[in-house]
């Protein structure tokens, strides 16, 4: 008799709805958002709760109320602006852009929205198409297309910047788009039951010197604990693993995910497991390693690097790269709405408390050559810009001498209490 198998995306999405229950910001589920579930058939809803078989066959998607997405923007200060389909927008060095007020009253004309604002004494700008809400929203519902379209413009201006300042509001939205995104890129495979216990069992039995190891584990252990675990038995279907080796790397993993206290569950991004095959002469062996994310080099930079912010642009034609009074590299962009020019590449740069900072250009022919042995076709879809960027960020973290400056300098806390007095 086969072993009984259980789908990763029932299992993932169940718990980060209950995640979602037990928000840590005050954000409230149902005033503040809610939960809309599309492409499904009403023989899959029971009494309106979200079962095993919804969760594996419908797409669940959270959804931010409006006038909550406004009150947590007018408290930060953030400005919107929306782009018509005739309009152009450039962006100059101090993120200034070409604005208009926002048109509630003709949604049917938006090509997207840009969404601009201060931090640390400099200006920004970000701008969101339709087309990219389209794909990671799978509602006709304007309500719901224009909440996700400010939502992502919100998450998208501060992706890249140190949350520790943040209140506690504006980072429960943007860990809800996480979630959205989450369970939008979530694949549907099947592992077996008993090896994700065993695995999850396994984990556990080493609880007290996790937690004791790591913040992350201690605050979070189930959902670290699960996310590893499943991780693990997909590893364990791709590469015909046995049993006892899958428990060996489970111990082993989960202490070096505790070591570097960053977290390994998909929705945060900071960790994955790595597999690759090496040779021992003509002998294959299967290797298993904990990398880093972008997001997880950027989180390491703000908390021990006194990095204070990064940017990530798609160079297209026309497009310049010009430096200011300061000295500080910037650049002009032409129509950050218009896709149709030719890609040059992309840059990225990383500014420290300091005043320093690091940059890093790549080659549109570079990144095609990354596109094409990476497997995504995120790479060819709308995303293709936010791939380039986020590329070009990684190469240039990964480049981080760690000892320039000291881990936990007093530096960072000096430059924001300047900027707070």
């Amino acid at each position: 008799m086969s072993e009984p198998k259980i789908s990763v995306k029932s299992v993932m999405c169940n718990e980060m709805l209950r995640f979602a229950n037990l928000w840590r910001g005050d954000l409230l589920i149902n005033r503040d958002f809610y939960f809309h579930a599309g492409e499904l058939s009403k023989d899959l809803v029971v009494n309106n709760a979200y079962n095993m078989p919804l969760l594996e066959q419908a797409i669940i998607e959270p959804v931010s109320r409006m006038a909550n997405i406004k009150r947590i923007a007018d408290e930060a200060g953030l400005r919107f602006s929306a782009v018509l389909k005739e309009d152009t927008v450039p962006v100059d060095h101090d993120g200034s852009h070409t604005e208009r007020p926002e048109v509630h009253d003709d949604f049917q004309q938006y090509k997207g929205l840009v969404v601009g604002g201060a931090v640390h004494n400099r200006n920004f700008a970000e701008y969101v198409s339709i087309d990219e809400i389209k794909e990671i929203t799978h509602s006709d519902d304007e309500n719901i297309i224009r909440s996700t379209l400010y939502e992502t413009a919100i998450y998208r201006f501060y992706q890249r910047h140190d949350w520790t300042m943040l209140s506690s509001d504006l980072i429960a939205l943007l860990e809800l788009h996480r979630l959205r995104l989450f369970m939008y890129f979530v694949t549907t495979s099947d592992i077996e039951a008993t090896l994700l216990l065993l695995v999850v069992a396994k984990i556990n039995d080493n609880k007290d010197r996790l937690c004791k190891a790591s913040i992350i584990w201690n605050e979070q252990f189930d959902r670290q604990c699960l996310s590893l675990a499943i991780t693990l038995c997909q590893l364990a279907n791709k590469h015909s693993i046995s049993q006892n080796d899958v428990l060996f790397y489970a111990h082993t993993l989960s202490a070096e995910c505790a070591s570097v206290s960053l977290s390994i569950d998909p929705i945060t991004g900071e960790l994955y497991i790595s597999d690759f095959i090496s040779y021992s002469g003509d002998k294959p062996q299967l290797e298993l390693k904990v990398r880093h994310t972008t997001a997880g080099l950027l989180k390491k930079n703000f908390e021990r690097n006194n990095l204070l912010y990064a940017e990530a642009v798609t160079l297209r034609q026309f497009d310049v790269l010009k430096t200011n009074s300061e000295g500080l590299p910037y650049i002009v962009r032409r129509d950050c709405s218009c896709k149709e020019r030719e890609v040059l590449g992309a840059w990225a740069m990383l500014y420290y408390a300091d005043g320093s900072h690091t940059t890093e250009f790549v080659s549109e022919k570079e990144l095609q050559q990354v596109a094409e042995l990476s497997g995504n076709d995120t790479w060819f879809g709308v995303f293709a810009d936010k791939m380039r960027e986020k590329q070009a960020l990684l190469s240039l973290l990964r480049q981080t001498d760690w000892s320039i400056r000291p881990a936990q300098s007093k530096l960072k806390q000096h430059f924001m209490n300047k900027l707070l007095h």
